[in-house]
């Protein structure tokens, strides 16, 4: 179900609200106005119209773009529509005061780079690994295990924990090294100052 932002009014569909404590609920171009006043920020809250990008199978796929100012900059989300378990989504974070088309640029050159490569694949007997031996994808919450398990989004297909872990037993007696990293590219904005800082102290 969606709601109505209590503050311009617009019917808001469910997904695109933002719950304010103690103020009610917020679409997004709201919210970013009032916390870029209470940051005191010349936030672009420029809005974007959903875009179509083909996949590594030639698969049109629709997204809506969204931004949002949090903490720590400029969000930019693309989320594939229509919204179901799983899908293909990205994000970028920039300055809290970057200019949103530039930020698009960067979201949009993530998109194509990632929906470029092909990690599984289907076959007779289920999904297995490309040759690429590699797989890189999403960490989200399994509804159906109550989050004991995950699922993994890969290629913008929803794996549950049961699937993956068949896929792995292809490679019985091989060594899996696994790295987690943020999904988020960051190009700007605090967590990007507190890496050069890093950098900066030999870390």
């Amino acid at each position: 179900m969606g709601g109505q932002c209590q503050r311009c009014g617009r019917s808001i569909r469910a997904g695109e609200t933002i719950a304010v404590s103690g103020v009610g609920d917020r679409c997004y171009g709201c919210f970013n106005e009032e916390m870029a006043e209470r940051l005191g920020v010349a936030f672009d809250n420029t809005s974007l119209q959903p875009i179509v990008l083909a996949d590594h199978d030639d698969v049109r796929r629709t997204f809506e773009i969204r931004a949002m100012l949090v903490p720590t900059g400029h969000a930019m989300i693309a989320q594939k529509v229509p919204y179901r378990r799983g899908g293909y989504r990205f994000e970028v974070l920039g300055d809290f005061e970057a200019d949103a088309l530039e930020l698009f640029k960067r979201l949009y050159q993530k998109m194509r780079a990632e929906m470029n490569v092909r990690y599984i694949e289907r076959t007779e007997h289920g999904w297995h690994l490309t040759d690429r031996d590699g797989l890189v994808g999403r960490i989200e919450w399994d509804e159906d295990t109550d989050g004991k398990t995950p699922i993994l989004v890969v290629d913008g297909k929803a794996l549950s924990w049961d699937e993956v872990g068949r896929m792995l037993m292809t490679f019985e007696g091989f060594t899996l090294r696994a790295r987690v990293e943020d999904s988020i590219e960051v190009v700007g904005g605090l967590l990007a100052a507190r890496r050069s800082r890093g950098r900066g102290n030999g870390e």
